[in-house]
């Protein structure tokens, strides 16, 4: 199938947009949550001093708001990107199974959450993104994958932002290309491009279905 590497751009890029794209979140929380995601962003750009301050801004949210799922779920990603740089594979090992902690604390958490939509969708979109970027051995595609589609199936997907929802196509397409899922992934392409047109995801998409012979 190929294009790897391009998608990857894609998801990294619905991954940067979505962030500006979304509503506030509960008042209590809204004002970490935004400068922690802010530094997040820098940080998937290979930002290494944006990436400590990011750690540090959502460790003393979760002192503030301990088992907040949206917290659990940058912490598991930031702790995933480590290990994604890590060099030795016990270090990659180490931290991956510390991120999937954080990660499956947030997806428990989520209940709690329920009136909150913007938390749960958002919750659920970071750690969909997260883990289709794990190593093969953790297995968690299948997961990944289940809750990227309840994602966009939530009756309230239709009404965020057209960045988010992008970023969410993106996110099942990566899925649909790992899992060898041909039909899934051209409809996910076409989808980022649908929900986003102008936007940088939707060249991107645009190009990899060109490849494929889909446009």
């Amino acid at each position: 199938m190929g294009g790897c590497s391009v998608i990857r751009r894609c998801l990294l890029g619905g991954l940067l947009s979505f962030f500006l794209a979304i509503p506030a979140v509960a008042a209590s929380i809204s004002t970490e949550l935004k400068e922690g995601e802010g530094l997040f962003a820098e940080a998937l750009q290979g930002d290494k001093r944006a990436h400590r301050k990011a750690q540090k801004k959502f460790r003393a949210a979760e002192r503030k708001h301990p088992g907040h799922p949206l917290v659990n779920a940058y912490l598991g990603a930031l702790i995933a990107l480590q290990g994604r740089e890590a060099l030795r594979p016990e270090e990659k090992r180490r931290l991956n199974d510390q991120a999937l902690v954080k990660l499956d604390a947030a997806l428990d958490a989520i209940t709690k959450h329920r009136n909150d939509v913007v938390v749960v969708l958002k919750t659920k979109l970071v750690i969909a993104q997260t883990q289709v970027n794990l190593p093969p051995f953790f297995n968690r595609l299948v997961e990944g994958r289940k809750l990227v589609e309840e994602l966009m199936a939530d009756e309230f997907f239709s009404v965020m932002p057209a960045r988010f929802q992008a970023a969410a196509y993106a996110t099942a397409a990566r899925y649909a290309e790992k899992q060898g899922h041909d039909e899934d992934y051209e409809r996910y392409l076409s989808q980022v491009m649908g929900s986003a047109p102008a936007s940088q995801d939707a060249e991107q998409a645009r190009r990899l279905l060109k490849r494929l012979g889909g446009l």
